[in-house]
């Protein structure tokens, strides 16, 4: 017996010491619930009890006990101690050391090696050797708690996180304090030690958990009105939201009925039901007005849940409650406006319509709808579109609902609809789904677009007719250009019969004047576009010295005439202008023009630089004229208005201002001009200043064509297809300038391919005008013979336009060249030509 009570007084003793070395790492809570599971765990409640009971001593005692205790294990004092409490520290998963301050020999137990992950005991065991795998961002501290405690003796006690020789961390509670042997009066520092990581991960995570609740109920509270009431209705909290809106204190507010904010609006069988279903263990919602406490009101989307007890009772009721105030006040002003809406929706010209979805039954209509159609309200509501043939196919019906089902709504559907007389009306119909009895319908719109359909159909007939003509004129205005230019050019570079220094002079004016004239020729043809603001334009840096220079020898001639004075800024004042070269030289030719055409006889002709705060250039053409009248300022810059001028001698259209004007704006500047009748006028215009200078010229210059002026020697043949006997004597004497090139010539369609066929040209230019067939059906022949597919095909034609260009490159061109030509251009594609004839 007294062997039975040693060995169960054994096992108890461990419990005592595991809840003592436990005990004194826990809270009071965790001590009282970890002494009951060590008595599931030995059986044997007694000695737990007593155990955990001791444990809470020894913790108020700074476990001093557990330290003398762990001293005398370390000293070997007996063998049963060091059983009964490895025992103790295997179930507590606690470990303990001891370091002897004055020999420095340090003692750790098995479960502290275990919980530091050494599987035996070290050879250099040493507190340093630990402190070496404690973390670095952990070790200073812990270095200066170890230093207060051996030097002060002041309790250790700290958590930190400590490597295992695996690399795996953990994180450690550590608790000791300074005791002495009595036997030797040697200083020792003991602990305990336990492997706190799986708790650490816990508290984390419950704080995780805690903060997520905070910031939902923060959320909650900051978006919700929230209050709790007993279960006989008294308020027991309420949130700040909740006085916010209501006026009142949470003092005022807590204690009191719900009644406090009831209003009148409601009646009783609503609060009737709402306390029916709560009581009985349900929830409640619904849409309330509430009272504040200034007599103000407002509305609330309320939730009522209540909390029930072990037996399903309710013990609590909680409400959460959403603002929607404004979305009731929002209502009230749309009913009240519904009545103005049917108004409106009567007398709107288009045609709106109300059926039900599922079989097109007519629910309303507008007095749009009866204008239109014909047919009465009272003859189409309640009946169905089909009965009434509304649609005159009746599958864009179906495609109607397929697209509301698929999308719920359709926009701008095109179909054809039927009159109650039989005739038809176009349209375009717009529908969306509403919700209407709970039924689905369809709300639709239409706008009869019947008239428009006929004036859009003359419209482009009439743009048809009119791209026709200025495809027509493109085409009569370029061939004689190409007689001058090309003949000019030819005239330019011989190299047999040089042309003298006047000579060249005169040619450059003509081939000056000629590129001016064609310019102008191709804004006349493009002036659809510059009414709608489509002109293409290519933005560039614009020399100023170079843009004065080019139109001085414009008008140079005009100037002389009339003995006008032009004075323009020295050219060393050169300003790089961001522009369209040809569109800028277009507006001053046009303005200096002006200045001298209304001057009187030997007057001037000022050109003034100015640069701007906002980085714009201002150039400014002044005259000495006779001045424009005030009354007339409004007509400027109208079409066709020339102010009076129209019985003069002087020469014009009408058209300069304008065209300048939407010029300027196009790139990015402004126009205008200051006049005084009897003094003269300025006109001005301004454009941004390009922010980097690059050199430009644009005035001719027979130099700058190298390939005009080195005519090579090739071998080959050429085929011209032309009609047009001018432009056949240009290209021979183009073909004459290159030696080793035959030229053979044919002026219709039919007759090109017959000599394509019999002489195998190595190049072959064509003509798109040509009588009888044209040139894109001469190429298409050429392409689908086997003889000359492959034979490098240019066209060299007077249709210039993008579309005419766009066409014949897709009908298989090699490149497309248009009148007027450059004479480099041409040879640039004979050589290239010959060159693929003879790779291939």
């Amino acid at each position: 017996m007294a062997l039975w009570w040693r060995q169960k007084w054994a096992t108890g003793a461990a419990s005592f010491l595991a809840g003592a070395a436990t005990l004194s790492l826990l809270s009071i809570p965790q001590k009282i619930m970890l002494g009951v599971s060590f008595s599931a765990l030995s059986g044997y409640i007694a000695p737990v009890l007593l155990g955990g009971a001791v444990g809470l001593l020894l913790n108020l005692l700074y476990y001093r006990s557990l330290h003398e205790l762990a001293v005398s294990l370390a000293m070997g004092q007996s063998d049963l101690h060091h059983e009964i409490y490895a025992k103790a520290e295997q179930i507590a998963r606690v470990g303990h050391w001891d370091w002897n301050l004055d020999s420095n020999e340090t003692f750790c137990s098995e479960e502290m090696l275990r919980i530091f992950g050494f599987s035996d005991i070290p050879q250099n065991m040493t507190i340093g050797f630990f402190l070496d795998h404690v973390h670095p961002d952990d070790r200073k501290d812990i270095k200066e708690k170890i230093r207060d405690t051996t030097t002060n003796g002041i309790p250790f006690h700290d958590e930190y996180r400590f490597i295992r020789p695996d690399g795996n961390e953990r994180v450690v509670m550590a608790r000791g304090q300074i005791s002495h042997d009595t036997s030797d009066g040697s200083r020792h520092f003991t602990g305990v030690v336990k492997d706190n990581t799986e708790s650490k991960k816990a508290e984390d995570a419950l704080a995780l958990q805690m903060r997520e609740l905070d910031f939902q109920k923060a959320a909650l509270d900051h978006h919700a009105i929230v209050s709790a009431t007993d279960i006989s209705g008294r308020i027991t909290y309420a949130n700040d939201k909740f006085c916010e809106i209501s006026g009142y204190s949470r003092e005022e507010l807590v204690g009191e009925n719900h009644r406090i904010i009831k209003s009148d609006v409601h009646p009783p069988e609503l609060f009737d039901e709402m306390w029916k279903t709560i009581s009985g263990g349900k929830v409640w919602r619904g849409e309330v007005k509430n009272h504040k406490k200034n007599g103000g009101f407002y509305w609330v989307d309320a939730t009522i849940v209540p909390f029930l007890n072990e037996k399903g009772k309710p013990f609590r009721y909680v409400s959460i409650r959403t603002d929607i105030t404004e979305r009731k006040l929002a209502e009230e002003k749309i009913k009240e406006s519904e009545e103005k809406l049917r108004k409106i929706y009567q007398i709107i010209p288009d045609i709106f319509m109300i059926t039900r979805l599922k079989d097109g039954l007519c629910m309303d209509v507008n007095q749009g709808f009866t204008d239109v159609t014909g047919y009465t309200r009272e003859e189409i509501v309640g009946r169905k579109t089909s009965e009434l043939n509304l649609w005159a196919d009746p599958n864009d019906r179906e495609k109607l609902v397929a697209g509301l089902k698929r999308d719920g709504q359709v926009l701008n559907l095109e179909g054809v609809f039927n009159n109650k007389d039989g005739s038809t009306y176009q349209g375009f119909m717009s529908a969306c789904i509403i919700e209407l009895d709970g039924h689905p319908h369809i709300i639709s719109t239409t706008k009869n677009v019947t008239d428009f359909k006929e004036a859009l159909k003359n419209a482009e007939q009439a743009n048809q007719a009119k791209s026709v003509f200025l495809s027509s004129m493109s085409h009569e205005l370029r061939t004689p250009m190409n007689a001058i230019l090309g003949f000019g050019q030819m005239l330019n570079s011989n190299p047999n019969e040089p042309l003298s220094d006047k000579q060249k002079v005169c040619v450059n004016h003509i081939l000056n004047g000629g590129n001016h004239l064609l310019d102008l020729i191709n804004d006349v043809l493009d002036l659809a576009k510059i009414d709608t603001g489509n002109i293409d334009l290519s933005l560039e840096n614009v020399s100023t010295a170079s843009l004065f220079d080019e139109v001085h020898s414009l008008v140079q001639g005009m100037a002389e005439d009339l003995s006008i004075e032009l004075i323009l800024p020295d050219p060393k004042d050169d300003y790089q202008l961001l522009g369209d070269f040809t569109r800028c030289k277009q507006i001053l030719l046009n303005l200096m023009s002006n200045g001298i055409k209304y001057n009187r006889q030997g007057g001037k002709v000022i050109v003034t630089l100015q640069q701007k705060e906002n980085n714009f250039l201002k150039i400014s053409v002044t005259d000495t004229g006779k001045g424009i009248p005030e009354a007339l300022y409004d007509d400027l810059f109208q079409p066709f208005h020339r102010l009076g001028a129209e019985t003069s001698e002087i020469e014009g259209t009408g058209i300069g201002l304008v065209v300048s004007k939407q010029l300027v704006e196009l790139m990015g500047g402004y126009i205008g001009f200051e006049s005084k009748a009897g003094e003269g006028s300025t006109f001005w215009f301004d454009l941004p200043i390009f922010r980097e200078k690059l050199k430009r010229s644009t005035t001719w210059n027979s130099e700058e064509d190298n390939t005009t002026s080195i005519y090579p020697t090739v071998n080959g043949k050429l085929l011209y297809v032309e009609d047009n006997i001018g432009n056949i004597e240009l290209m021979e004497v183009i073909a004459s300038r290159l030696n080793g090139l035959s030229m053979i010539t044919a002026v219709t369609g039919e007759q090109g391919l017959e000599i394509a066929k019999a002489e195998n040209p190595d190049v072959i230019f064509l003509d798109i005008n040509l009588p009888g067939m044209s040139g894109l059906e001469v190429i298409k022949h050429l392409k689908e013979d086997d003889r000359t597919k492959d034979t490098p095909i240019y066209a060299l034609s007077a249709a210039a336009t993008a579309k005419d260009i766009e066409a014949g490159l897709k009908a298989g061109f090699t490149r497309y060249l248009t009148k007027p030509v450059r004479v480099n251009e041409v040879i640039k594609a004979i050589t290239d030509g010959l060159d693929g004839a003879q790779n291939n």
